[in-house]
């Protein structure tokens, strides 16, 4: 959003593009608004099966779209797999790699990562949420055994 609040002050660029403060209010302009009677989004919405919501709601410059002339380089990193060589064996291992490409790129791999982090989420916050009320109401001489695989646990 650093990059994108530099364009729009150096470019002027017109149209109503908005500098997003946190994730939560991307996702949430991704998405229908919120069941009154529930209080969250559908189903449909965070699995991304509603034709009304999606990551197309979100506006995009067109330096973020493709690239055009002077659009800037940036700087960023994501977790990715990396064949690895360690005393001849060969694994593969998810390692954190810095990229340095247009801005569209980045731009394009975070709506990709966003059609899918918001059912991740809500999963995510619900399973926690259970756990919590599993934990209150847990009578006494019980347990509650957690199993979290990590990947690449040795």
């Amino acid at each position: 959003m650093k990059h994108r609040q530099e364009l729009i002050t150096t470019n002027n660029t017109p149209g109503n593009y908005k500098v997003y403060r946190s994730v939560q209010e991307l996702v949430d302009d991704s998405l229908c608004p919120k069941d009154p009677e529930r209080y969250q989004h559908r189903m449909e919405c965070l699995e991304r099966k509603c034709n009304l919501c999606g990551i197309q709601k979100i506006g995009r410059m067109p330096e973020e779209i493709e690239s055009v002339n002077g659009s800037p380089q940036v700087s960023w990193e994501r977790f990715e797999y990396v064949n690895t060589t360690v005393k001849g064996k060969t694994f593969r291992k998810l390692m954190l790699v810095k990229k340095c490409t247009p801005l569209y790129e980045l731009f394009t791999y975070m709506l990709h990562l966003l059609s899918t982090y918001v059912a991740h989420r809500f999963r995510s916050t619900w399973q926690h949420s259970q756990l919590k009320k599993l934990l209150n109401s847990l009578p006494q001489q019980d347990c509650v055994c957690i199993h979290d695989f990590a990947e690449n646990y040795q």
